[in-house]
């Protein structure tokens, strides 16, 4: 089926809907007539809820500092420390700010913190001075989970904390790209529906969630080292699972991937190995002529963002 796109009175609409405290993704796919959660669907319902959950890890401090150990401890226990993180839907990074300050040795640890809501990742770069972490640290960017911009088997250590949640209908395309771009390992912390009662179960049904994560890491190449049931979780409704994922070999060379060429860990064309060079407030590649915006210092690496400038690189050296 072709996918149904949102025009502007849908997104006018689940405005108001959000308004008067109602679900937007149920909203939007019963006007939509679909029985998944678009990228459209997840952007909008996550931008409308941007704050919230910095107010809500606010109102629970005990909850989220406990979970940020009881996680850290179980990483810090079985891998070795990386010298590169990416975060994948870090929201408003308020577990990975926390998750951050509990791990051994990030000092020189390069941090990257992904999500489809620039309004999500606005709100919590204004936390990382909070947590005593260095700006430098942590790059924020825009991102689609299944078009990552970064060199294959470039990062040590990919987490995603209920991201992959809303995902079902795109899980395997998710993973594949996680996949594509983890060196050393994969940690997901996700919902699981062994773990629910049957009103939970109806819950994750209702919201699109996904289901049996494990079948399909193992179906994908993916390797579960370790995993854990998380004590402290968010809703009781919605229990997480820890899974420590060694993921596959790359297979797939199709993706002008060059190891004696590749500069690790910086920005490429979403879900290839093109680099891109930071130039006038863009990032650019001149062999493919796209370039992607900034706002407020966050890139914005979405493919229906992209601007096709072949010429760019030309007039901006005038």
């Amino acid at each position: 089926m072709k996918n149904k796109k949102l025009d502007i009175q849908n997104y006018i609409d689940a405005y108001e809907v959000y308004k008067k405290g109602k679900n937007i993704s149920e909203f939007l796919k019963k006007t939509l007539d679909i029985d998944y959660n678009s990228s459209e669907i997840i952007e909008l319902t996550y931008d409308q809820q941007a704050g919230r959950y910095t107010k809500n890890a606010e109102l629970k401090p005990d909850l989220y500092s406990k979970r940020a150990k009881e996680i850290a401890n179980f990483l810090n226990s079985n891998i070795e420390a990386p010298n590169s993180i990416l975060d994948v839907g870090t929201g408003e990074m308020t577990m990975l700010l926390r998750l951050l300050s509990n791990f051994k040795s990030t000092e020189s640890c390069q941090v990257f913190a992904s999500d489809l809501s620039w309004s999500r990742l606005a709100i919590g770069k204004k936390l990382i001075s909070k947590f005593n972490h260095k700006k430098n640290l942590i790059k924020t960017l825009v991102a689609e989970s299944s078009l990552l911009p970064f060199q294959s088997k470039s990062i040590d250590l990919i987490i995603t904390d209920h991201s992959l949640e809303p995902n079902a209908k795109k899980l395997e395309k998710i993973l594949n790209e996680i996949f594509r771009c983890a060196k050393k390992y994969c940690v997901f912390i996700e919902p699981s529906n062994e773990l629910q009662s049957k009103e939970g179960v109806e819950r994750m049904k209702s919201l699109g969630y996904i289901f049996d994560l494990e079948e399909k890491i193992s179906k994908l190449g993916g390797k579960i080292k370790l995993q854990k049931n998380i004590e402290n979780n968010y809703k009781e409704l919605n229990k997480a699972r820890l899974l420590i994922v060694k993921p596959p070999e790359l297979t797939d060379l199709n993706l002008s991937f060059n190891k004696k060429n590749s500069l690790k860990n910086t920005f490429t064309y979403p879900g290839t190995n093109f680099p891109l060079v930071e130039k006038n407030g863009f990032f650019y590649n001149n062999k493919l002529g796209f370039l992607f915006p900034k706002i407020n210092e966050i890139p914005i690496f979405l493919e229906q963002k992209r601007i096709l400038a072949t010429k760019f690189e030309e007039e901006s050296s005038k």
